[in-house]
């Protein structure tokens, strides 16, 4: 087997939380970068929050109040 070449990034793994982020980002048909730009926040912050690298709690909140997210599940 084969080892990936040292220039392909690996995909970050997302939470459960960062899967229901991008799930409703494509059932409104809105980027990552759009809801940044919403927050007031960089788009590699909010990777990372989505990502779990970065708690980011006071941005969870508004995220999912934007994105109509249930976050007594998170």
């Amino acid at each position: 087997m084969q080892s990936t070449p040292t220039w392909i990034k690996t995909p970050r793994k997302l939470t459960d939380f960062g899967v229901e982020v991008e799930k409703k980002l494509a059932e409104f048909r809105a980027s990552k970068n759009d809801l940044a730009t919403e927050l007031g926040i960089g788009n590699s912050f909010l990777t990372a929050i989505i990502s779990g690298d970065r708690k980011g709690e006071q941005y969870k909140k508004r995220i999912c109040e934007l994105l109509d997210i249930d976050q007594t599940k998170y």
